[in-house]
């Protein structure tokens, strides 16, 4: 259906269509986009299989556990540019604000079949499964956000990239297809549904309760995949030549800044790798493959497979083993939560990363490898430092709460890694301390960035 692969659609509960109902409705929970959106075109194939009209549903949760108002910011900026495309299409588009089964128990006599995307985390499997509690309508659920759909690109977990490396790029050009787009038979855009006006982001964000707050917008990164796009073409355009050079280096940005829109949805991975092939293979493309594909597929397959994936439990044994041993080592430096969020260490490096980091919810990536890696050197046990890491990660960063962030988090403490020399306090875990910033980047160019 509609051009895509049978391996990308699992069948979450299985029932016959609803005879009665008005339309297929399309839970748009993870893929924010409207262009290269496989539960999207295969709601709108069944809708056209079933002689239906086209719901698109995004739901928030009255309470917000995972996201500050600075996420939920993003999501309604990109949502505007989905609710434009989806009307253009003539496919009503509605806003809620209440938990997924008080809305689907409201929704569910009109609705004959439901589309949503694949959770891949354990609090959007808790929401799918809530909604499974109040219908029994068929259910599909797409991989969207993947190249490969997780169990065909691997049927256990992998243990680091150079055991996954090889069967990703053996099969992931089957996977850069594009879902096929057609006009929509049955206008609904017109349908009388309750939605939320959120011309006013603010409005909507007043109605919600966050367990975190950060600050709201940074007008560099705005959501949506308008934004995403120029994102991709800018760095496509301009700094891809220079890629596999510069990308290590933070003051001379080198890199594509899609972190963000890939792991909010608002843009497909298979869309950005599908642009890449029309360059000639090199270092460049090789290493921007080599993050798109291999390190974000490894990601995904890690919070798949492992249980719980957020734990000091789901380390590999010889990083749980050696951090322990050394749990108890002297650390020249020991801060608080409070003081790692304030940015209050001895380090003006660590400071201005977690000073960017409350500003902008990015940091470059290898800044944001030394950024953990202090958590790990100055708080007092590795069990307290995860548990750091993991709340100012999720609150703070604009792709927190992802499969990505998670597997970056846990690489701090070992994970897709190897075993190193033996250090204080890290063990045998990969070691990066400010001698080691000092020597691959100018530390005062970033101080001087970071002031203005």
């Amino acid at each position: 259906m509609k051009n895509i692969p049978t391996t990308r659609v699992h069948t979450i509960q299985e029932a016959e269509p609803q005879q009665s109902g008005q339309y297929v409705l399309y839970w748009m929970s993870r893929s924010f986009r409207s262009h290269w959106n496989y539960a999207l075109e295969y709601a709108v194939g069944w809708s056209e299989k079933l002689d239906r009209q086209l719901v698109v549903l995004v739901q928030l949760d009255k309470t917000q556990k995972q996201y500050t108002e600075r996420h939920i910011q993003f999501l309604l900026q990109g949502l505007k540019v989905v609710k434009a495309a989806l009307n253009e299409r003539g496919i009503k588009f509605v806003l809620r604000v209440a938990g997924i089964t008080d809305v689907l128990q409201e929704l569910v006599a009109d609705t004959c079949a439901i589309v949503t995307d694949y959770p891949y985390l354990l609090a959007h499997q808790e929401r799918l499964d809530a909604a499974t509690s109040v219908t029994n309508l068929p259910i599909v659920a797409l991989e969207g956000n993947v190249v490969i759909p997780v169990s065909t690109a691997a049927e256990k977990q992998e243990y680091a990239a150079r055991t996954i490396r090889k069967q990703l790029q053996e099969q992931y050009e089957d996977f850069l297809v594009k879902p096929t787009s057609s006009a929509i038979d049955q206008p609904s855009k017109n349908l009388r549904i309750n939605s939320l006006d959120f011309t006013s982001s603010q409005e909507v964000i007043a109605q919600l309760r966050f367990s975190e707050h950060a600050t709201l917008e940074n007008p560099e990164f705005k959501g949506g995949e308008r934004a995403a796009q120029h994102y991709l073409d800018t760095f496509l355009r301009k700094k891809m030549t220079n890629y596999d050079a510069k990308r290590q280096s933070p003051t001379q940005a080198a890199v594509s800044y899609l972190g963000p829109y890939l792991a909010w949805g608002m843009m497909a991975p298979a869309y950005v790798l599908s642009r890449l092939q029309r360059y000639d293979e090199s270092d460049n493309t090789g290493s921007f493959l080599e993050e798109v594909l291999v390190r974000r597929e490894l990601a995904h397959n890690f919070v798949h497979y492992a249980s719980p994936y957020d734990s000091f439990h789901a380390l590999p044994d010889w990083a749980k083993e050696t951090l322990n041993q050394h749990k108890s080592d002297e650390r020249e430096h020991v801060y608080t939560r409070t003081e790692f969020e304030q940015g209050n260490t001895h380090d003006e490096a660590w400071n201005a990363c977690q000073q960017q980091l409350r500003e902008r919810g990015y940091l470059h990536n290898h800044l944001r490898m030394y950024w953990g890696k202090q958590i790990l050197a100055w708080s007092n046990t590795p069990q307290y430092a995860l548990k750091t890491l993991l709340y100012l990660n999720n609150k703070y960063f604009l792709d927190g709460n992802n499969a990505n962030s998670y597997a970056n988090a846990l690489w701090v403490f070992g994970l897709h890694d190897r075993a190193w020399q033996e250090n204080e306090v890290f063990g045998k875990v990969r070691l990066m301390n400010r001698s080691g910033l000092d020597r691959k980047i100018d530390v005062e160019e970033l101080l001087e960035t970071t002031s203005q």
